[in-house]
C-alpha cells in the first residue's frame, strides 16, 4: 500500500509539471494570438487613415478606401453582434 502511495505521489508530481508546461505553453500561443488580432483589427484603421491623408492623388486609392471602409463598418457590426451575444449570456 505504501508502494502505491509513493508511486501516485510521483504521478500527481509528474501530471503537475505537465500542466505547469502546459499551462505556460497555452498562455504563450494565446498572446501571439492576442497580438496578431489586434494587428488584424488595427490594420483596417491605419490603411484608413493613410488612404484619407490626402497625400495619394490616385482614383484607385479612392476604391481602396472605399473598401476600407466597407471592411470597418462589417469590423463593427460584428463587434458589436458579439458584445451583445456576451451582454445575453
Amino acid at each position: 500500500m505504501m508502494a502505491e502511495n509513493q508511486a501516485l505521489q510521483h504521478d500527481n508530481k509528474l501530471l503537475n509539471t505537465l500542466i505547469k508546461e502546459y499551462e505556460t505553453t497555452l498562455e504563450t500561443v494565446m498572446g501571439l494570438f492576442r497580438q496578431r488580432a489586434v494587428r488584424f483589427v488595427l490594420s483596417p484603421f491605419i490603411l484608413y487613415q493613410f488612404l484619407s491623408s490626402g497625400d495619394i492623388s490616385n482614383y484607385h486609392f479612392s476604391w481602396a478606401l472605399s473598401q476600407v471602409e466597407s471592411l470597418l463598418i462589417l469590423i463593427s457590426f460584428g463587434f458589436l453582434v458579439s458584445m451583445i451575444s456576451n451582454l445575453k449570456n
